[in-house]
């Protein structure tokens, strides 16, 4: 082998694994719900993941916030999250990351530079 192709598979081999899991060191599901009919009129849901992968989620406020709704004592804290360019993530569905579930808020694709797409998603509790 050249030194060229030495280098080449050391990097493919050996580098580049190690940097994918500190860069994208989370996984994520995109989930879809889809009602479907009960036969007596009504409908249940079926949620179906349509895409999975690794991501990178970080903290916009390391706070979360609680707040009373119906008597009842809840939390929200808000995420950034990295994905692949090419997802299929929009508002109408619901991403799991690390077994969470999170609303979607929007999904900004980048520009014509762009390398990854970036979530803005809401944990409720």
């Amino acid at each position: 082998m050249t030194l060229k192709a030495d280098i080449q598979a050391l990097l493919e081999d050996d580098i580049i694994p190690l940097l994918h899991d500190e860069v994208w060191p989370d996984v994520y599901a995109v989930v879809e719900s889809t009602p479907v009919s009960d036969g007596a009129g009504g409908f249940t849901t079926t949620d179906t993941t349509v895409e999975s992968g690794v991501c990178y989620l970080k903290a916009i406020n390391r706070q979360g916030q609680e707040r009373e709704v119906a008597d009842r004592l809840g939390w929200s804290s808000g995420y950034s999250i990295d994905l692949p360019l090419d997802t299929v993530l929009t508002p109408t569905h619901t991403l799991v990351v690390n077994g969470r579930a999170m609303d979607v808020g929007e999904v900004i694709r980048g520009g014509e530079f762009a390398y990854k797409a970036v979530a803005v998603v809401q944990e409720n509790g």
